[in-house]
């Protein structure tokens, strides 16, 4: 094991290199990797541990913040995921945004927890671990959409509730069961995608840096698919409000500033996971 005082041992130092070597384009630190290790395994190195030399690696990397690690993970394990999760969540849309949301529990934590791969004993396979992780979600996933589907409701009703500005009381007033059917109806009509990258930033509080780095892009580009994805939300309610509304223009005007504000205003109430709390 690792010795204290920034020793590190022969067996240390040869996980280090078979990690290095199987992923030369991370540079991690052979202190940090030791530091790592001096956390998660107690004693000698086992046999079995020393066989995980290049999970421990990556999982070592991704918790330092390495350069190209979170991207690397991604590439690495995004397809199992989705493998694991498919006997329980049905659909391709409803498997993809739940492996995003996976990941980024994973790699970034979410509701202020510390990343799920904090939890990674390095006592087995990173594959079994992520298994067993990613069926336990799409088990609870399941047994919540029912609830899911209440609290969106409540939501999407707080949401258009939030302001008391004249205009925006007399739209609701008028227009309210649409304007949440239309709000309603134009997430669930995103690809799946833009919706997730809507989940993840405003639900789960991700920061463009993060999200970044789970798809390999830079924060510019991360900004921009979001904004892209909030902008595609807000185009696809103003639609389906014209096409079930029969309004002049004036009148689909203010309403569409209604819209527009309120997505301002209800978007991360609307995608909080922990929303049920409130």
């Amino acid at each position: 094991m690792p010795g204290e005082g920034g020793h590190v041992d022969e067996a240390t130092r040869a996980l280090w290199e078979r990690g290095r070597t199987r992923y030369p384009e991370l540079a991690l630190d052979l202190g940090a990797f030791a530091a790592y290790l001096r956390t998660r395994l107690a004693g000698e190195l086992a046999d079995s541990q020393r066989e995980l030399a290049e999970d421990l690696f990556l999982v070592s990397a991704c918790l330092a913040g390495v350069p190209g690690a979170a991207e690397q993970f991604s590439r690495e394990h995004r397809a199992s995921l989705a493998t694991y999760v498919a006997p329980v969540v049905r659909g391709a849309h409803a498997i993809e945004e739940l492996v995003d949301v996976l990941v980024a529990e994973i790699l970034v934590g979410a509701d202020g927890e510390a990343p799920r791969l904090a939890t990674y004993g390095g006592r087995g396979p990173l594959r079994a671990w992520l298994r067993m992780l990613a069926v336990r979600r799409s088990l609870n996933e399941a047994r919540d959409v029912a609830r899911h589907a209440r609290l969106e409701h409540r939501l999407f009703t707080e949401a258009v509730e939030a302001t008391a500005a004249p205009e925006v009381t007399f739209m609701k007033a008028r227009y309210g069961p649409d304007f949440k059917a239309a709000f309603r109806d134009a997430m669930g009509a995103l690809a799946a995608p833009e919706r997730a990258l809507l989940r993840l930033h405003y639900g789960q509080e991700l920061p463009l840096t993060e999200l970044g780095a789970m798809h390999g892009w830079s924060k510019a580009t991360a900004s921009r698919r979001v904004a892209a994805a909030r902008t595609a939300m807000l185009e696809a309610a103003c639609a389906l409000l014209r096409q079930r509304l029969r309004l002049d223009a004036e009148e689909l005007e203010s309403l569409f500033r209604v819209v527009r504000s309120q997505l301002d205003v209800g978007l991360s109430d609307l995608l909080r996971p922990n929303a049920s709390a409130r």
